[in-house]
């Protein structure tokens, strides 16, 4: 995770020195906060069925409570994806973004007192909050882009949310490399671990600049002079 983290902030400073673009760096910063989180659910849905399984008895859980949460999580996205543009227009890019990351966040916290009520709402957290994410996020890569970049910047977005993938599935086999089952120190590990990945994705979200409606000129200036 750290090497990953550490990867992308020398791209992004490479970005910086190498461009004058705000728009650049925007993209960058916003593809680091879907990649964090995309990783941190992606990691936690993965090991809740044995986790769940494992803990059977607790609290009402049982190994189906994930499965019947992320249905709950994908009704919540179909029905919560229509209202992100007008969420995004009430709070404005930048809040909107970052409520919706904390949002996400729920999916993980649960792990440290999962009972089966608790887990449902966290899914219905999860879903408002990555629809909202991922419709406020491509908006606003499109809003950095111009007709010639638009294609680079949507490659750009999309590599970054499938490198959270893979991040999400390398910290869940390293925590959980060669185990039949998972203890209770080792779900602790896992919600905090999520929890840590996810919250790393706010910070970009607070170094993002605006664009001016004149930026394109003001570039163009810049370029020929």
């Amino acid at each position: 995770m750290c090497l990953i983290y550490s990867i992308f902030l020398v791209v992004f400073g490479a970005a910086m020195v190498i461009t004058n673009d705000k728009r650049v760096v925007n993209v960058l910063l916003n593809g680091l906060g879907v990649m964090m989180t995309s990783a941190a659910i992606l990691g936690g849905t993965t090991l809740m069925p044995t986790i769940f399984k494992d803990m059977k008895g607790w609290h009402g859980l049982t190994e189906n409570s994930a499965f019947y949460g992320m249905i709950i999580c994908n009704v919540a996205i179909i029905i919560s994806a229509p209202f992100a543009r007008s969420i995004t227009q009430l709070l404005g890019t930048r809040v909107t973004l970052i409520i919706s990351v904390v949002l996400c966040g729920a999916i993980n916290n649960v792990l440290f007192y999962p009972t089966n009520y608790l887990v449902y709402i966290a899914f219905l957290l999860n879903g408002i909050g990555w629809a909202v994410l991922r419709v406020a996020a491509l908006a606003y890569m499109t809003k950095n882009s111009t007709a010639r970049s638009l294609s680079r910047n949507n490659a750009i977005h999309w590599i970054m949310w499938t490198i959270g993938l893979i991040l999400g599935n390398a910290v869940v086999m390293i925590i959980n490399i060669n185990s039949d089952e998972i203890s209770t120190d080792q779900r602790y590990m896992i919600a905090t671990a999520m929890t840590v990945i996810c919250l790393l994705g706010i910070p970009g979200y607070f170094f993002t600049r605006d664009i001016p409606d004149d930026y394109e000129e003001q570039m163009a200036l810049t370029r020929d002079t």
